[in-house]
């Protein structure tokens, strides 16, 4: 009978550590993500409304790479990043991420029908002309050199040119481009057919039943996971304490489990995050983003750490309530057997 329970309880034990070694981040990012307030206040965190300026300066000139992946930058490059930043200002990006994310819970929760975000990046009409501009030009400047037979400039068109004709002079094309387009889009039918292009807006189309229902239900299940694995390593340690028959391995056994397998979780921040680096590949990230990542990683690690530490914890108080409980059993044979003599000296002197 005991080798049964020891086998059911080592089984339990098995289900215990993948749960607790699983369940430990997969809790914290549920954690994160159950509540919209949650997750506006993690992206506040991570620095990337005061860091925008810096990252839009170091991906704008990856825009432009030349036909051997060398980077084609220059003062356009720097003007266009100067551009998009007063457009993308960090009180520009907190307000549109935190509405998005608010009309997406109200999607998830069934309060709409589908997730009612709009992005509207053409306020500015001249400045995204301008960037209109340099986009052009920092496309053909990324452009190699024609070969072959010389073409009459008369007949090249700069938005489907695939190499620079001799002669072409892209910072003359800049400006005469730049006065064309702010004349046309100021009075052209379809200035706003170009300008909808910088409107990021959800359609109902896009969410049909299947995608709203599947994704609720997965909405819905993610808000009880911590609840669902708080729930289940309570029930199968309290099977594990049940089903072993020595009553100090009931809690010793069950603490150095906890302990072992919330190792990994607790020291997560420590060996982890030094390093990152090494695991990502630094090259294609700029620094300003690579710096935004570290944070967010550190924020997850962090609260991994933390919830690690407490699992390690509610071990060692196993292991200590097992200890003690061992002391009281071998105390308590010597504790009847001294109450024991004590009544047959009194019979005695009694009698």
């Amino acid at each position: 009978m005991k080798v049964i329970r020891w086998i059911l309880a080592l089984i339990f034990s098995l289900s215990l550590s993948i749960v607790v070694f699983i369940g430990i981040p997969l809790g914290v990012l549920t954690h994160i993500i159950a509540k919209p307030e949650r997750v506006k206040l993690f992206v506040e965190d991570s620095g990337i409304y005061d860091n925008i300026e810096s990252i839009l300066s170091e991906v704008i000139p990856l825009a432009f790479m030349g036909t051997e992946g060398t980077v084609v930058s220059g003062e356009g490059d720097d003007y266009m990043a100067v551009l998009i930043a007063e457009i993308v200002t960090p009180e520009f990006l907190k307000t549109n991420i935190e509405e998005s994310v608010d009309a997406f819970y109200s999607w998830l929760e069934g309060e709409s029908e589908y997730p009612q975000i709009e992005i509207n990046l053409a306020e500015d009409k001249d400045k995204i002309t301008q960037i209109l501009v340099l986009s052009l030009s920092g496309r053909i400047k990324a452009l190699p050199a024609c070969t072959g037979d010389p073409v009459s400039l008369e007949s090249v068109n700069p938005f489907t040119m695939e190499c620079i004709p001799s002669g072409f002079n892209v910072d003359n094309f800049e400006e005469d481009l730049e006065e064309q387009m702010l004349a046309e889009l100021g009075s052209s039918e379809d200035a706003d057919t170009v300008f909808e292009q910088f409107i990021f807006k959800t359609k109902p189309e896009d969410f049909n039943t299947e995608l709203t229902q599947n994704a609720r239900s997965a909405y819905r299940i993610a808000t009880f996971v911590p609840t669902i694995i708080i729930v289940l390593v309570l029930l199968l340690l309290l099977l594990i304490i049940l089903l072993i028959p020595n009553i100090k391995s009931k809690f010793t056994f069950p603490g150095v489990l906890l302990i072992l397998v919330s190792l990994p979780a607790s020291l997560s921040k420590i060996i982890i995050l030094p390093n990152i680096g090494r695991m990502m590949d630094t090259n294609v990230l700029s620094p300003a983003l690579f710096n935004i990542l570290e944070i967010v990683f550190a924020d997850i690690l962090g609260r991994v750490s933390v919830v690690g530490c407490i699992v390690l914890l509610i071990g060692m108080v196993l292991i200590v309530t097992g200890v003690v409980m061992k002391s009281k059993t071998k105390n308590k044979p010597v504790r009847e057997k001294e109450k024991k003599k004590e009544t047959e000296v009194k019979e005695v002197k009694s009698t």
